[in-house]
Order: C-alpha cells, then structure tokens, then sequence
C-alpha cells in the first residue's frame, strides 16, 4: 500500500516552469542580462552594447525586428539563431542625440511563442571630457543699469595629460565681457562673465569658445543667455478676448469688447507718444493715472476672421524702451 501511494504521488507531481530539465517545443528565446547600465562614461559617439542571445528550443529562433523606442538608438541582430546557438542584438546610441543622461529601450519580436515581444534597455551617465560647475547654460540677466556677472569653473575629466585652456573667445564681445583665471589648482580655471549693463531692452544667446589642449575636446562650448529687462512694465503682458462671435463681411460689424491694461515705470517717469495695432479690428484710449503710469482701455469689435493672433505696440519716449509689445488673442464662433 505505501508502494502504491508514493508512486500515485510521484506521478501527480507538476515540474515548475523554467527547470532545467524542461524541454521547450519550437523556438525559445533567452536573454541572460536584460538591461546594459554604463553607469558614469566619459563622453565618445556611440554608446555601444551587445547582448547574447540564446535558442534554449528545439527549433529555428527567428528575430523579426527590433524596434527602438526612438530615433538615437540603432539596433542591428543575428536574424536566425539554430537551436542551442548563440547570437546578439546591438544597441547603439548617438551622442548627438542624448543628453547628459540617457536610459533607452527597445523591443524585440521573435517567433518565440511563449515570448514574442520582450524588451531591452540601456542606459549611462555622460560625463564630458571638459566639465563646468555649474553645469549647463549661462544666463546673465538683469534690469538696464544692473550690474550682473556670474562665473564658472572649467576642469578636464581625463586623467591622461595636465588640462590646459589656450584661448577664449566669443560671438557676442558687445555684450559681455569675460576672464579666464588660474583657480591655484592644477588643471582648473575660473571664467568670469559680466553684462553689459547698458544694453537695451533685449533677449539674446551667444557662445564662448574654449580652446585647450585636450585631443578629443579641442574646444568646449558654452551657451550664454544676454536678456535685459524693461524697467517699463506691462501689466498683463498679453491679452486674450475669448471666444468671438464671427461676423461676415457686409454684416454689422460684432459687440465692442474692452480689456484694460496697466503701463508703469519702475523707476523715474516717461510717456507714451502713441499706440499702434497689427490690424483694424483694435482700438485704445490712453489714460494718464500719475507720473509714470498708465491705464490702457484696448477696445475690439470682432470682423469675419476665424481667429485673432495680433500685436499691439506701445510706443514711448524711452531710449533704452522706445516700443513695448502686447500679443492680442481671441477665437471666433
């Protein structure tokens, strides 16, 4: 009797999927290492990784396409892998095409029947051959009259050579003024930048140029924002009728809308000379509140248009702010 139940029992027993002794009819695909991590890398032009690819089945693997998740990433593969072989699938991503840190995925589709989608990704940290702190953009914004400067540190992340910046120029020297400093540590320099502090009214990029003797980073690029804000203030700085009703040419013209809008000096006083519209359909009446100040009644009586995307110009006596623009919105029904 204990013969016949620990045969009963040995026969009901369920092996788990995935045993090793589990013999998988037709394709099966294996991917040992599904996600390839670089961590932090010094920058180069591909990023490049393959991944194994096993046929654990008993028949023909075929790889019918791998499909990356967008268009940095190449992906080449073995597109038949016999049984018990071993092929890959490449994943390479453009530099010019990521940022500082990327992680990237791909699909792969297969004849595999108990797998014919599965997925792939890679990822890294760049670390650039010349690095900044802080990183990123410069931005050197103020008032007109204001005083701004801002600085960076600039070192080399190869270990390779003693790091050393030959030259420096720009393409905006009417802009800004600059420095380059020894910081007293070997191989590490301080760029000071200062704006102009007399340009008008403005919003403006440039770059500065960084020549060193570094074979794979012979020059280093750094991306700088010149904006000069108006001491002239709109307030709101754009306008927006809402919904319209739509009137067609011969028709009576639509229901005068009115919007106000508030025109002040920060500091000392000036006029507005005139006001000016992108089209017909605006009008203003200008209203002097006190030295300095304004209050603007934007009148609009809508035509046959299906929308409204226009400008209204404030003109002043100001040098530094001669005119001062106001985007006009509305949608007709």
């Amino acid at each position: 009797m204990m013969i016949f139940l620990v045969a009963l029992l040995m026969a009901t027993v369920t092996l788990p999927a995935g045993a090793e002794d589990y013999d998988a009819a037709g394709p099966d695909i294996l991917i040992e290492t599904m996600r390839h991590d670089f961590g932090e890398i010094l920058e180069r032009k591909f990023y490049r990784h393959a991944y194994t690819v096993k046929n654990v089945g008993t028949e023909d693997l075929v790889i019918q396409e791998v499909k990356p998740g967008c268009g940095c990433t190449a992906a080449s593969f073995t597109e038949v892998i016999p049984p018990g072989a071993v092929g890959e699938i490449v994943l390479e991503v453009d530099n010019e095409k990521v940022a500082s840190k990327f992680d990237k995925s791909a699909t792969i589709l297969s004849n595999d029947p108990n797998s014919p989608q599965m997925s792939i990704s890679i990822a890294a940290t760049i670390v650039p051959f010349i690095g900044t702190s802080p990183e990123g953009r410069v931005y050197l914004r103020g008032m007109y009259g204001e005083k701004v400067a801002k600085e960076l540190e600039v070192f080399s992340n190869e270990t390779d050579q003693e790091f050393k910046i030959t030259g420096v120029r720009s393409s905006i020297d009417d802009k800004i003024t600059y420095r380059l400093e020894e910081s007293g540590e070997p191989g590490r320099y301080v760029l000071k930048m200062w704006k102009n502090p007399l340009l008008p009214t403005m919003n403006t990029w440039g770059s500065l140029y960084l020549e060193t003797n570094s074979e794979n980073a012979p020059e280093k690029i750094i991306q700088v924002n010149v904006t000069t804000r108006g001491i002239i203030v709109v307030q709101p700085s754009t306008i927006n009728f809402g919904t319209v009703e739509k009137f067609t040419v011969g028709s009576p013209a639509g229901e005068e809308l009115e919007r106000t809008v508030t025109v002040f000096k920060v500091k000392g006083g000036f006029s507005i000379t005139d006001v000016e519209f992108s089209s017909e359909y605006y009008e203003a009446e200008i209203e002097a509140l006190e030295e300095g100040k304004y209050r603007l009644t934007v009148k609009m009586r809508p035509g046959d248009r299906e929308s409204y995307r226009d400008e209204m110009i404030i003109n002043t006596d100001d040098p530094n702010e001669p005119s001062l623009r106001v985007r006009l919105f509305a949608r007709a029904i």
